[in-house]
């Protein structure tokens, strides 16, 4: 189930649950977001009509006082505009902030409508999945180093892990998935003194583990570098950065080049210019359908491996 005051407080939906309720979980996650967004929508006119009133209506509170003043009951109604335009825009205001807090990136739990089934078919149709999804981006840098070529400019760099994935497939392997977003902001001013804030992709990171027996990690650490090459098929925009093991476990790390970070735009400063990256911007359907081609590719790789070196491993004692 999901816990609305966990979700509005901390940003973060936590569960070890089944693939049906897990799924189930998402839709609710999806009416939620898209009740937050028609709110969001509704209160900002109402915002804006209550910040009009308390402005136009300002002037005309001076006639307003001066008549009352005289004692001219006429006057409270050069007060009103002005009167009911302030509570207005507050109460839409701090109604518009705390709707926000549920205001969640769409592809995260898009992504995971899409993974869960593909997932799900080499898995027990009772098998649990641990699941750990953050909707709201870093506020810290995990570094902030000064410009390279513009005096008094720094860039911020964050990483934005957000998905963590576990289970367990039919043949006893145990996996975990790990998703990251790499972006930085670089941050200065410009010639006419004002501060500028110019945000940069850098890729959505993918980290798989692989658990397996101890007699296929042996196996596995007598590969060379060319079969693991060749046993890697990832699609187009898609860099292997690490094939390795450790323990008992098969580690595969990649890189989806072709990604743009959807953060929120509450989040950013209001004049705050959008992203400009190299590669097109991918919509949220081509946001989650990437990462699931990216993802469904590493698992073949690394099950291609596994499978390979099954013919070669030490028969169990």
């Amino acid at each position: 189930m999901v816990d609305l005051a966990v979700l509005r407080e901390q940003g973060v939906y936590r569960a070890a649950v089944c693939a049906e309720q897990l799924l189930a979980d998402l839709t609710r996650l999806g009416s939620i977001d898209r009740e937050a967004e028609n709110r969001r929508r509704l209160l900002k006119p109402i915002f804006a009509i209550g910040l009009g009133a308390a402005f136009l209506g300002f002037p005309l509170a001076f006639f307003g006082a001066e008549a009352l003043f005289n004692g001219e009951a006429s006057g409270v109604l050069f007060c009103l505009p002005m009167l009911v335009g302030i509570p207005t825009a507050l109460f839409a205001w701090r109604v518009e902030r705390a709707t926000a807090r549920l205001d969640l990136p769409n592809y995260r739990y898009e992504l995971l409508r899409k993974l869960i089934p593909v997932l799900q078919r080499d898995m027990a149709p009772d098998a649990r999945f641990g699941v750990a999804v953050t909707f709201r981006s870093p506020v810290q840098p995990r570094t902030s180093v000064a410009h390279p070529r513009r005096a008094n400019w720094r860039i911020k760099r964050f990483r934005d892990g957000w998905l963590d994935l576990s289970g367990r497939f039919l043949d006893g392997t145990r996996f975990r998935l790990r998703l990251a977003e790499d972006y930085c902001d670089i941050t200065g001013r410009n010639v006419n003194n004002k501060e500028r804030c110019k945000p940069r992709t850098k890729g959505l990171r993918l980290e798989l583990r692989l658990g397996v027996a101890p007699r296929l990690a042996s196996a596995l650490d007598r590969t060379t570098t060319m079969q693991r090459r060749l046993a890697v098929r990832l699609p187009e925009g898609v860099e292997l950065r690490t094939f390795k093991i450790e323990g008992s476990t098969l580690v595969l790390k990649a890189k989806l080049v072709r990604w743009v970070p959807a953060r929120m735009t509450d989040q950013a400063g209001p004049d705050t210019p959008a992203p400009a990256p190299a590669l097109p911007r991918l919509s949220t359907d081509g946001q989650a359908e990437a990462a699931t081609a990216a993802i469904t590719a590493l698992l073949l790789s690394g099950f291609q491996m596994i499978n390979a070196c099954r013919l070669t491993a030490d028969p169990p004692r």
